[in-house]
């Protein structure tokens, strides 16, 4: 049984395909469901992130065509946004994103730390423990909240050469956040896209917690849509997780 909730499309300018062809392949694969989930507008004096990001001034034409292209589907097709994780931009998000966009869910995920003097920084750039809380501390504060249906790739910031470094060290803050997102009952994302960045003692903890994970592979082109997921499902599998499914949260 095979679905994706983590999807884009070129709004973001990093991603390729439309929402028509996006659907085309999904149905091809078998999937029971489809979401899209393009990279959400930022506020205005983000300016050193909105490249990666799709304009405020698009949301309704990306609105429409995923809405124009789901009159053609014959699986479930849901609207949604990949929500940076920023709990200083929140009123953005129910002002703005929320409201113009009206989505069916949200995903929130962690690709810039705000830093204490308000600007922004790549995980790339996390090279102290200080810049490591502050991930954490906004994954803390997403995991939280009833806005997002789950959480995307938490476990990416493995990527950056400081936690790779201490990620054995790390397992009390891991078994902190699975117990959290346990309590909430909030699942985190087993992200297909990157198999090689992805922690070893996080998912030992967020599988001890017996934490609902969500597969998926955060696909930029039609041609990845499927990538890893009958993998991905068969490790978690193997390994007992929790598995939850996108189109099974939404009809609750």
């Amino acid at each position: 049984m095979l679905e994706n909730f983590h999807t884009h499309l070129p709004y973001c300018g990093h991603a390729s395909g439309t929402a028509l062809e996006y659907i085309k392949q999904a149905e091809a694969l078998q999937f029971r469901a489809l979401g899209f989930s393009d990279h959400s507008p930022v506020p205005s004096h983000m300016y050193g992130v909105q490249g990666f990001k799709m304009k405020e001034s698009e949301l309704s034409l990306y609105r429409d065509e995923v809405l124009s292209a789901k009159k053609e589907a014959t699986i479930p097709i849901y609207l949604g946004m990949e929500v940076d994780i920023i709990s200083q931009e929140k009123a953005y998000l129910e002002e703005v994103l929320i409201p113009q966009l009206k989505p069916d869910y949200l995903l929130g995920s962690i690709h810039y730390i705000r830093l204490g003097d308000g600007s922004y920084a790549d995980l790339g750039s996390i090279e102290s423990a200080k810049h490591f809380d502050l991930y954490i501390e906004q994954l803390r504060w997403a995991i939280t909240q009833p806005h997002f249906l789950f959480i995307g790739h938490a476990d990416r910031v493995i990527m950056n050469d400081y936690v790779q470094k201490n990620d054995a060290s790390l397992r009390d803050v891991w078994q902190a956040i699975a117990k959290l997102a346990k309590a909430h009952n909030k699942p985190m994302e087993f992200n297909t896209s990157a198999p090689l960045h992805r922690s070893e003692v996080f998912w030992q903890e967020m599988l001890r917690e017996q934490v609902s994970v969500l597969v998926s592979s955060d696909a930029h082109a039609p041609s990845r849509l499927g990538y890893g997921l009958v993998e991905g499902y068969a490790w978690l599998e193997k390994h007992g997780a929790q598995i939850v499914y996108g189109s099974e949260l939404l009809s609750k």
